[in-house]
């Protein structure tokens, strides 16, 4: 008896530590993953931010940092109304995250900047549908992907042109 004991405990540790070996690769290829989609995200010249389920800053690259004036380490996981100070920019971003399911990309323009130092942005807003969600009947909103392109220079240009065609 005392051996089917022994035994069935040596079964159950070498179950447990598969089942360890098998979550620290998996910590490793998603731990790979994310600094994959971190460099990515870092490479773009456009302000990129990224929010979870619970409205807080998942990932912000340095164009972002940098435009909304926030450092990116110190923002990771903190609420997006704590980090951007621009309410109508936070305001978009939870109000697309409220929409409950996962919903097609919408193009905002959008001013950031005082009068000396002014400029407009499409930011373009699209939700993140949860894993899980997928095969739900309804899936839900994980988050949301805000990418701010700045378009200060074309509306200047189509002003120029809109006035020159008016002349």
């Amino acid at each position: 008896a005392f051996d089917r004991t022994v035994g069935g405990l040596r079964d159950r540790v070498e179950q447990l530590l598969g089942a360890r070996q098998e979550l620290t690769i998996q910590a490793r290829i998603a731990d790979g993953e994310r600094r994959h989609a971190e460099a990515i995200i870092n490479s773009i010249a456009d302000a990129v931010i990224v929010t979870d389920a619970f409205n807080e800053i998942v990932l912000a690259n340095e164009a972002a940092a940098n435009l909304l004036d926030f450092d990116p380490e110190q923002a990771l996981r903190a609420p997006v109304d704590k980090v951007i100070r621009d309410e109508c920019l936070v305001k978009l971003i939870k109000d697309t995250r409220q929409f409950g399911r996962p919903c097609p990309p919408r193009h905002v323009e959008h001013t950031i900047g005082d009068a000396d130092r002014r400029a407009t942005y499409d930011v373009s807003l699209s939700c993140l549908s949860s894993a899980e969600a997928t095969s739900q009947a309804a899936p839900q909103t994980a988050g949301v992907v805000a990418v701010l392109r700045d378009v200060t220079r074309e509306r200047e240009i189509a002003e120029m042109k809109s006035q020159f065609v008016s002349n």
